[in-house]
C-alpha cells in the first residue's frame, strides 16, 4: 500500500461527509500503473483520490469507471469492483436484488458491476410482473438515462427463486403457478388431491397425460436430440420430431453416463419418457442415450 502515500490524510472531511462503505460511485481514472496493478480515481465532490487495484488493459488513465467504496483500516478510501461503465445496448445477465410490484419498480445486480440497475414493472415480461422476483436470474439490455445512469429494459427471466432457495426454470415456475390456480390436480391413475409441498407437488403437477385437445405422440417413449443444456442451472431442452415444441428436462435424475457429459450434452441423441406440465408443456423424464 506504499502507493497510497500520495493520497494524504482525510483532510477537512468531517464525519458528516463520510460516505458509507458499499456506496456505488463513478469517477475518472487519474493514474494507473498496469505493471504494479494499482492507481487512483478522481470522484466529483469527494475530497480525496480513491486508491484501487485492477488487472488487465481496459483500465487506462482518463477513462470513466464505476466502483464500490471501501475503507482501509486507517480510514483511507479504496475502490472495489472497479469496472468500465456499461454502454447503452449492452446485454448483461444478473439477479433481481429487490422488486416491489405494488410500487412498480426494482433493482438488478450484476457480478463485477458496482452499480445496481433500476427497472420498471413494464420492463418485465407480463407474466412475471406481479410475481415475487427477488433472487430471480435475468438477462437484460442496458439503457442510459440523460444523465448517464444505467437502467434495465427488455428483461428476460432465466430462472425463478424457489421457496426453499433453489432455482427452477422460468417455464417450470409458470407451470407450477398455473397448477396452483387450478387448486386440484388428479394424477394419472386417479387418487390424491393437489399438494403444495415437496415431492408430492412435483409428482402431481407433471402428469403423464395428453394436454387438452390431444397431441400427436403424447406420452410413451420418444427419441430426440439435446438442443441445449445449462449445467449450472440444472435444466435443458430436447428437440424431437414426434413432439411439438421443445421438451424441457432437468439434471436431477439423469443417469451417470449423461451427467458425466455435462456441457457436452447438446447434440447427443437421447430417448425419454414424455410427460406434460399442468399447462400442457412437454417435459422429458428418464433420459437415456439413444441406441
Amino acid at each position: 500500500m506504499g502507493g497510497m502515500g500520495g493520497m494524504g490524510g482525510m483532510g477537512g472531511m468531517g464525519p458528516g461527509q463520510m460516505l458509507p462503505e458499499g456506496t456505488a460511485l463513478s469517477g475518472m481514472v487519474k493514474s494507473f500503473d498496469p505493471i504494479k496493478g494499482y492507481g487512483f480515481i478522481i470522484v466529483q465532490s469527494f475530497p480525496q483520490d480513491v486508491y484501487f487495484k485492477a488487472d488487465g488493459d481496459q483500465i487506462v488513465k482518463g477513462c470513466q469507471v464505476t466502483f464500490t467504496l471501501k475503507y482501509s483500516k486507517d480510514g483511507k478510501p479504496q475502490g472495489e469492483n472497479v469496472s468500465l461503465p456499461p454502454q447503452a445496448g449492452d446485454t448483461l445477465a444478473g439477479k433481481v436484488k429487490r422488486y416491489n410490484p405494488q410500487k412498480g419498480f426494482g433493482f438488478l445486480m450484476v457480478d463485477g458491476q458496482a452499480q445496481d440497475f433500476y427497472f420498471q414493472k413494464k420492463d418485465m415480461p407480463p407474466e412475471f410482473q406481479d410475481q415475487f422476483l427477488d433472487g430471480a436470474e435475468v438477462q437484460f439490455v442496458v439503457r442510459l438515462t440523460s444523465d448517464g445512469k444505467p437502467q434495465a429494459q427488455d428483461i428476460m427471466v432465466l430462472a425463478m427463486p424457489d421457496q426453499v432457495g433453489e432455482k427452477r426454470s422460468a417455464g417450470e415456475f409458470e407451470s407450477l403457478e398455473n397448477a396452483a390456480k387450478r387448486q386440484r390436480i388428479e394424477p394419472s391413475g386417479g387418487g390424491g388431491g393437489f399438494n403444495m409441498s415437496g415431492a408430492g407437488f412435483m409428482q402431481e403437477s407433471f402428469m403423464q397425460v395428453s394436454p387438452a385437445g390431444g397431441s400427436a405422440g403424447a406420452g410413451g417413449r420418444h427419441t430426440g436430440q439435446v438442443k441445449s443444456y445449462n449445467q449450472m442451472k440444472g435444466f435443458g431442452f430436447i428437440v424431437a420430431p414426434t413432439v411439438q415444441g421443445d421438451v424441457w428436462f432437468r439434471s436431477m435424475g439423469l443417469p451417470e453416463d449423461l451427467q458425466q457429459l455435462g456441457g457436452g450434452l447438446p447434440g447427443i441423441q437421447v430417448s425419454f419418457d414424455l410427460m406434460f406440465a399442468a399447462d400442457g408443456k412437454p417435459q422429458g423424464a428418464n433420459l437415456q442415450i439413444a441406441a
